[in-house]
């Protein structure tokens, strides 16, 4: 049996022609590259009330496969920023260019049903789902929409500190919903009887800036959500949503990846694009569908507005990687992780990926390799890549 490679990376959300990258040609040189597709492919123009709703044209299925990808996941926040309609067209265009799509679909059976994808001799298991849902976003048994995972958040207040420091953050406590978490689980344990390898892309977590300090870069379900999966059955699970690179840890006979970050991220159609007679922007602190909400939505979000400007304006936010996780196929046994290879990139000014310089690589390797060290992995560095040994 031969060895394979997973080629991973995290959200990836564009809407014009994409460059000839060298970049791209890695993931062509996987047995399989997935990624998690962040917008709805859509002409349908009536967005959720919500203050951020993104799509893209149709069009953009079509450089899919130029990109290398075989498997794109749905499950995210702004799936559903067009409605079901928007949801499903998005299906429809990239299963027509022969792109396989997890965690959404016309009912909770279908948007959790696993797909298998044959690399080589092996069985490739994916599954797509979210912890990130919008209202209305996740699907039932009568409705169309995401494979959710929710989480519910309490507050917790020292009222000491309360005194001594008030408007400081409280404590924040995050649980996920148990009959999710089961669905998910006997998803992933009658899946993995029928194939050699089960993958689960998971959108989740929080992005700097929304979660206090103190509290550190995950929120308190990650970790045990993750390794949860890992126990069910799943080999990897493939994070993203924070915008930005968080640590990667390596669980049992798995491997749990808590952000790839951006891949390819484009800001065009998030912010308001009216332009004034002198050519400026009408309103250029405005989400582009902004007119739609509520006052106290339109209110409360032009803290979020800036805060998300800041975000996608730092230099954190321009760190990227490619994720090569080496299977070793082993004879009379399931295949294992050998090794995973981190490939660290920097998007440039129109959201595209490009190779990073030496020092650029290793700030980024250094910055992943102490955020997994708080789960005990080690990244070693050589020639601008990072390696992770899981044996």
């Amino acid at each position: 049996m031969a060895n394979i490679t997973i080629g991973a990376v995290g959200d990836i959300k564009f809407d014009t022609r994409l460059k000839s990258n060298p970049l791209y040609d890695i993931l062509k040189r996987s047995t399989v590259a997935t990624a998690n597709l962040e917008c709805p492919l859509t002409s349908y123009d009536i967005p959720a009330d919500k203050l951020f709703a993104i799509k893209a044209p149709p069009s953009v299925a079509k450089q899919l496969p130029g990109l290398g990808l075989q498997v794109v996941s749905v499950a995210n926040n702004h799936a559903m920023d067009y409605a079901e309609r928007g949801l499903m067209d998005t299906i429809k265009y990239v299963t027509r260019e022969g792109i396989t799509v997890v965690g959404g679909g016309k009912n909770l059976t279908e948007a959790l049903v696993p797909s298998t994808i044959e690399a080589g001799a092996l069985k490739i298991g994916f599954i797509g789902a979210a912890c990130t849902l919008p209202a209305g976003s996740a699907a039932t048994e009568k409705r169309p929409g995401i494979a959710p995972i929710r989480v519910y958040a309490t507050f917790e207040i020292d009222s000491g500190e309360a005194l001594e420091q008030p408007g400081s953050s409280p404590f924040i406590h995050t649980q996920v919903v148990q009959d999710d978490l089961e669905a998910v689980l006997r998803t992933i344990e009658s899946s993995k009887k029928s194939v050699d390898l089960m993958i689960v892309s998971l959108h989740w977590g929080v992005t700097p800036g929304w979660q206090p300090v103190f509290q550190g870069s995950l929120a308190e379900y990650q970790a045990p959500l993750g390794r949860a999966l890992i126990d069910a059955g799943a080999n990897i699970v493939l994070g993203h949503h924070p915008h930005v690179l968080y640590g990667i840890e390596v669980y049992r006979q798995g491997i749990i990846f808590y952000s790839l970050g951006h891949f390819i991220f484009q800001g065009k159609g998030i912010f308001k694009e009216e332009k004034t007679k002198s050519g400026q922007l009408a309103d250029p602190d405005r989400p582009k569908h902004a007119d739609h909400l509520s006052p106290y939505t339109k209110g409360a979000g032009q803290a979020v507005v800036a805060g998300v400007k800041r975000l996608l304006s730092s230099p954190q936010a321009k760190e990227s990687m490619i994720a090569l996780i080496h299977i070793e196929a082993l004879k009379r046994r399931k295949p294992k992780i050998s090794a995973v290879e981190i490939i660290p990139c920097m998007m440039d000014q129109d959201g595209e990926p490009v190779e990073t310089t030496p020092g650029q690589a290793r700030n980024i390797l250094a910055r992943l390799k102490t955020y997994s060290e708080e789960f005990g992995t080690e990244i070693r560095f050589a020639e601008k890549r990072g390696y992770i040994d899981t044996a």
